[in-house]
């Protein structure tokens, strides 16, 4: 049982070697080995399998021998001052000791209880092994919430980016038909249409980050991670195989996000 317990220990130490506090790319192992050490569930479960595996002794359950010793000391320091009648002399003694020690040891052994020791101790095995047992499936369903949430900030990672292109389309697009209008080259109708898609598209890229950002604090939560990792990139050189476009350009951000909120207002600010 401590057998299984010792590999998963030992397996989250070397991959807690680069810390994640230090980058902005995590990787599947740094993910895995962070759960592993600090997820309360599994922490909880390995404590209370440690606890279940030290009280499944032979000594818990009453089948060694009991022994019982008590021991006592005693010491006075006194000093004597008799005073008596006439003719007999008076005593005086000074720093006069006693000391007292005495001790008691017992030995008990239960022959035979109808095999409740037996029955005892059977039960607090078969406790172990279930709190084994526990802490196996916990660590295996942490595991598996972990890897889930790792592909899905993936996926979201691809869509991230490809809404950050439509949303350049139609920034792209409303400025044409901005500088078309101003020209004579289009119409008001067409240039209102540019601006609610790009309303749409704005509202598409801002969900999208707000969807990463919360599967980003799940993951926190799994790995119990208290540097403030914000998801900024999963490790882009597992990803490639998946996407070549799976990372997001924090260049454009603001520019993109202040054209969104420049234009949110437009329909009715404009006159036409």
């Amino acid at each position: 049982m401590r057998t299984w317990r010792t590999r998963v220990i030992s397996l989250a130490l070397p991959l807690l070697a680069g810390s994640v506090c230090a980058q902005d790319t995590l990787s599947l192992e740094q993910a895995i080995g962070l759960a592993l050490a600090n997820e309360h569930g599994i922490r909880i479960a390995r404590n209370e399998a440690t606890i279940a595996e030290a009280q499944a002794t032979a000594g818990n359950a009453g089948l060694l021998p009991r022994i019982d010793a008590t021991g006592r000391g005693s010491y006075s320091n006194q000093d004597t001052d008799l005073d008596f009648a006439e003719g007999i002399p008076d005593v005086q003694r000074n720093g006069v000791e006693n000391t007292a020690l005495s001790g008691q040891v017992g030995l008990t052994y239960t022959l035979f209880n109808g095999m409740g020791n037996f029955a005892t101790w059977e039960r607090a095995q078969l406790n172990a092994q279930l709190a084994d047992l526990r802490t196996r499936a916990q660590v295996e369903g942490t595991l598996t919430q972990v890897i889930a949430l790792y592909y899905a900030i993936a996926a979201l990672d691809e869509d991230v980016a490809i809404t950050q292109r439509i949303l350049d389309i139609s920034a792209d697009r409303f400025q044409r038909q901005e500088g078309k209008a101003a020209l004579g080259g289009a119409g008001r109708l067409d240039v209102l249409n540019a601006q609610v898609d790009l309303q749409v598209d704005s509202t598409a890229y801002i969900l999208a980050l707000q969807r990463r950002a919360r599967s980003a604090r799940d993951l926190n939560v799994l790995m119990g991670a208290h540097c403030g990792y914000r998801g900024e990139g999963v490790a882009r050189h597992q990803l490639r195989t998946r996407s070549r476009g799976g990372t997001t350009r924090s260049g454009g951000h603001e520019r993109q996000r202040a054209a969104g909120r420049g234009h949110l207002a437009g329909p009715h600010s404009r006159s036409g």
